[in-house]
């Protein structure tokens, strides 16, 4: 049986964020909504919450299956292998964030005590969502914001709950299990929100090489067929 993909999107967008690289996959995938985003009516409450729907998600495919987490949806994949260290066949982790910081706990809080009073109107969305995209890719869309609110859930109050949830998560690499399946991480060269020299310690303790590549943090957005290929290089480890 050839495994079948589950593909984990970022925060502030959802499943959609997945639509331009499913048509490129050579085998079944599926893409999920996690709690407080799109389709999920859950509520999200902590990263380990988020893991434990990811994992129950992956209950319900029979066979291997091979996850990709972009961002937000790299971290949810972490806890879900926490959980369960025999849940997926390997790995592939997108724009993959470093670990909890005094500083990126306060940013995210600030982020979402501004959303709480102010809602989410174009100028902060702007602020918030465009350093996402490379410039080159920014250009050639036209209308960026336009373009991102075709992937983009902006429901203020989700995206507090999801804001706050980052906030208080917890460091993944002092409770990685003691073997993990086969993992990859793939960074954007110009990426500004998840940079390579900062994503690189949790890449060395996950044991996964950190690929550098053209782009910003919107891989699966800027390059779809780069981050069809790399999933490609995740199944050869599985079939």
């Amino acid at each position: 049986m050839p495994p079948t993909l589950l593909l984990i999107h970022g925060q502030l967008f959802d499943r959609r964020s997945w639509e331009l690289v499913l048509p490129l996959l050579k085998v079944p995938a599926v893409a999920v909504d996690l709690p407080d985003h799109g389709g999920n009516p859950s509520h999200a409450s902590t990263l380990q919450a988020m893991g434990g729907e990811v994992l129950a998600a992956r209950r319900g495919i029979e066979g291997p299956v091979v996850a990709v987490g972009h961002s937000l949806g790299a971290l949810v994949v972490l806890e879900a292998l926490i959980a369960d260290p025999a849940a997926f066949s390997a790995v592939l982790l997108l724009g993959l964030p470093e670990e909890p910081t005094p500083e990126n706990r306060a940013a995210m809080a600030s982020m979402a005590d501004m959303v709480e009073v102010h809602g989410l109107p174009d100028p902060l969305l702007s602020a918030l969502v465009l350093g996402m995209m490379s410039a080159e890719h920014q250009a050639q869309v036209g209308d960026a914001l336009g373009y991102l609110k075709r992937y983009l859930d902006v429901q203020p109050e989700r995206a507090v709950r999801v804001g706050r949830a980052i906030a208080a998560r917890l460091a993944v690499a002092p409770r990685l299990p003691e073997v993990i399946p086969p993992t990859r991480v793939l960074t954007g060269l110009v990426d500004v929100n998840t940079p390579i020299d900062r994503a690189r310690p949790l890449a060395e303790a996950l044991g996964a090489p950190i690929e550098a590549t053209e782009g910003g943090h919107l891989l699966l957005l800027e390059h779809p067929a780069l981050v069809a290929a790399a999933i490609e290089e995740r199944l050869e480890r599985v079939v």
